[in-house]
């Protein structure tokens, strides 16, 4: 009789750690987002060209990228995983990803790189 109130207990817990809402992200997403879509427009455009820019040249410009928008490389990488262990997060990442990149894509590079 005395297993029973301690299985109660411990199905309490378990659903209580299911019921719970994922937890709240500290990142910027709009931020990220854009950031993000500049570097896929970056990783294209390097990808595409006929007249390719070296591997020197795609890295300067990814690092500018990210430290025109106040990122490092860790900083970038940390914030992305912070955001896919959020559902809501994530899907508002893609989201505004998927918006930035079609606009920035068609902007030619020099409107793209001064604000």
């Amino acid at each position: 009789m005395r297993v029973l109130p301690i299985l109660a207990v411990i199905a309490g817990i378990i659903l209580a750690g299911c019921q719970q809402s994922p937890p709240k992200v500290s990142v910027n997403v709009d931020s990220l987002g854009t950031v993000y879509a500049e570097l896929l427009v970056l990783n294209e455009r390097y990808s595409l060209s006929k007249d390719s820019l070296s591997a020197q040249q795609y890295d300067s410009a990814y690092t500018d990228v990210l430290q025109k928008n106040q990122y490092t490389k860790d900083r970038f990488s940390r914030e992305l995983e912070t955001v896919s262990k959020s559902p809501d997060a994530f899907r508002q990442l893609c989201e505004r990803v998927l918006a930035q990149f079609r606009v920035m894509r068609q902007m030619p590079a020099q409107t793209r790189n001064h604000p």
